[in-house]
């Protein structure tokens, strides 16, 4: 092979990456891989959040046939097979919604795809992440209610409180929910502003096109 034909082949091959930089549909399918990655590693949260609770209450993964005897390891068995139905179809829900923003980022024409996936990643993560540990949290209060009704534990019915354990119950998911509501807010905000100038930007961006097209013709009719 000659030196000329080494030369040629590594310039095609150079100018070929340089493109590649440049090529907006690679970008696009960037955008699109990271955002599926994304769900999966979101919709595995609730298992997490799962361990950190049961941590928080003195509950370790690897010892919980140790902790519970009888009929209290029966239930909390049945209790974590609903948990992991629960989990499950939130893993479900995550990654669809993960993938349908992804998709739709993908097939967006814009001048300024690199502002609107930040503007979109924000409006997704956060929204994704709120769906996941409010139901986590709801599901895992309500299931562990349960589970000391029907087992007693923890001193369920000592001193009646259990009416203790409902109000505090239903107060934690009053507040988590008042939270994740004031959060959806606060970031909406934030990326509708983003949006905003996006959309400011290409109003002008066509405002320049029409102009400039204007001119071209006036030239040419004036020629």
């Amino acid at each position: 092979m000659s030196n000329n034909l080494k030369c040629s082949i590594m310039q095609k091959i150079i100018n070929k990456l340089v493109s590649m930089i440049d090529d907006l549909n690679i970008v696009r399918k960037g955008f699109r891989i990271f955002y599926y990655v994304m769900g999966v590693l979101n919709g595995l949260l609730p298992a997490v959040l799962l361990l950190c609770m049961l941590s928080w209450v003195g509950i370790e993964y690897s010892k919980i046939s140790t902790f519970f005897k009888g009929w209290s390891d029966t239930v909390f068995q049945f209790m974590l097979f609903l948990w992991i139905g629960v989990t499950t179809f939130i893993f479900i829900v995550t990654l669809k919604y993960w993938t349908k923003h992804g998709n739709d980022l993908v097939n967006i024409k814009n001048r300024y795809p690199n502002i609107t996936f930040v503007a979109d990643f924000i409006h997704t993560c956060n929204n994704s992440g709120v769906f996941v540990s409010l139901c986590s949290f709801t599901a895992f209060t309500v299931l562990a209610y349960i589970f000391m009704a029907l087992t007693g534990e923890f001193n369920f019915y000592f001193r009646g409180r259990f009416l203790g354990y409902l109000i505090v119950a239903i107060l934690l998911i009053i507040t988590a929910a008042a939270f994740s509501l004031l959060q959806i807010m606060i970031v909406s905000f934030i990326t509708e502003s983003i949006k905003r100038k996006i959309q400011m930007a290409t109003d002008l961006q066509d405002v320049a096109d029409i102009m400039r097209s204007s001119e071209i013709i006036n030239k040419q009719e004036t020629l």
